[in-house]
C-alpha cells in the first residue's frame, strides 16, 4: 500500500554523509543502499522512480558523462547515472524569468523554484528563441536600411531598439546550461520587457512589411518624377509612421 513518508530521502542522505565524496553519488550506489539494512525487494522501475523522486527532492541533475540527462524516463536509467546538485537561480531571477516567461511562452504554468522545473524552463525558452531566431537576427538590419533610406537617426527610433533587444534574447537558445540560460534571460537588460516579448513574436511578420516598404520605398524614390511628388512623400510618411510608431 501506498504511504506518504521522505523515508527514502532521509535514508539515502544519511549513507552520504559516510562518503569521502558526499556530492556525486551513482544510481548503483543509491540501488545498494535501497536494500541497506535489510532487502526491499524492489523492482528495477520502481527503484528507478526512488532515485528520480530523491533527485526531485534534492535538486539534483541525472548526469552521464558529465553530460545532463532531460526527459528521463524510468525504464532508461541505468547503474552508471550520477545525480548531481544543481545550484539554483536567485528567488529574484526565478521571479523575474517566469514572468518574462509567460510573456513568451504559452500557458506556462506556475513553477517552483527546483532543478526539475530549471531545466523544463530552459528547454521551453530555447524552443520558442530558436523559432523566431531568423526573423529576429535580420529585422535589425532591414529596419536600419529603411532608417537610412528615410535619412533618419537610427538610433534614435524606438522600434530598432526594441529589435536589437529581441536579436539578443534569441542569441539565447545557444546557451545550452540550463541555469545559465535562465539567469541570463532574467539579467538581460530590457527597458520594456512586454514590448520587446511582444515584438519578438511579431518578428517574422514585421520583417516582412519593413522588406516590402523598404523595396516598395527604394523604388519610389527612384523614380520619384514618374510618380510624383505628392505620392512619394505619401509612402515616406507612411514608412516614417510603421518605423517610429509601435504595432
Amino acid at each position: 500500500h501506498f504511504r506518504l513518508s521522505e523515508h527514502w530521502k532521509r535514508h539515502f542522505q544519511q549513507e552520504l554523509y559516510k562518503l569521502h565524496d558526499p556530492e556525486r553519488v551513482s544510481l548503483r550506489q543509491l540501488y545498494q543502499w535501497t536494500d541497506v539494512p535489510k532487502p526491499m525487494g524492489l523492482s528495477p522501475r520502481l527503484r528507478n522512480l526512488v532515485a528520480l523522486v530523491f533527485a526531485y527532492q534534492t535538486n539534483r541533475n541525472l548526469t552521464r558523462s558529465d553530460r545532463v540527462l532531460e526527459n528521463v524516463e524510468p525504464e532508461n536509467l541505468v547503474a552508471e547515472v550520477e545525480l548531481l546538485p544543481q545550484d539554483l537561480a536567485t528567488a529574484e531571477e526565478w521571479a523575474t524569468a517566469t514572468e518574462r516567461a509567460r510573456l513568451l511562452l504559452e500557458k506556462l504554468p506556475p513553477m517552483s523554484r527546483t532543478v526539475a522545473n530549471t531545466n523544463r524552463l530552459a528547454q521551453r525558452l530555447r524552443e520558442a528563441l530558436s523559432g523566431y531566431r531568423q526573423a529576429a537576427e535580420s529585422l535589425p538590419g532591414e529596419l536600419s536600411e529603411l532608417a537610412h533610406t528615410l535619412a533618419l537617426d537610427a538610433e534614435t527610433l524606438p522600434r530598432l531598439q526594441t529589435a536589437r533587444s529581441g536579436r539578443s534574447l534569441v542569441e539565447l537558445a545557444e546557451e545550452r546550461d540550463s541555469l545559465k540560460l535562465i539567469q541570463r534571460f532574467a539579467q538581460l537588460p530590457l527597458e520594456n520587457p512586454g514590448a520587446v516579448l511582444h515584438a519578438l513574436g511579431q518578428a517574422r511578420k514585421q520583417l516582412e512589411v519593413f522588406g516590402r516598404i523598404n523595396h516598395d520605398l527604394s523604388r519610389a524614390l527612384q523614380s520619384r518624377a514618374e510618380i510624383g511628388q505628392p505620392e512619394a512623400l505619401e509612402l515616406v510618411d507612411t514608412s516614417l509612421t510603421l518605423t517610429v510608431d509601435g504595432d
